[in-house]
């Protein structure tokens, strides 16, 4: 939410047919980001995930849609920053940065 694209992100999300069930924002914990990203221990990222997630407030929602997951995954591109640029450039530029690029 730092750079106070919440508006913008949560109209593409509708705009690709998801139904906002629920949304809030939520400040985590260290304890609950650690909780939430557990599957992540012991990658080398883990701790500084965990430092990020609970370093201010995040805009979280229970969306609904048939395929959710699936279809979630492929809105919001490879999780990698450097494959999400050789896949799919035009989403993902290298520069300038693309809107919703968060890494």
């Amino acid at each position: 939410m730092a750079n106070g694209l919440k508006e913008d992100i949560m109209k593409k999300i509708e705009e690709a047919g998801f139904t906002v069930i629920m949304e809030k924002d939520v400040t985590l914990t260290m304890e609950e980001a650690a909780n939430f990203y557990e599957e992540h221990k012991e990658k080398p990222f883990f701790e500084s995930l965990c430092e990020f997630m609970s370093s201010g407030p995040s805009h979280v929602a229970i969306l609904s849609k048939v395929e959710a997951m699936k279809d979630f995954r492929r809105l919001m591109g490879p999780t990698n920053p450097e494959e999400a640029r050789k896949t799919e450039p035009e989403r993902f530029p290298s520069s300038p940065p693309s809107r919703f690029q968060f890494d």
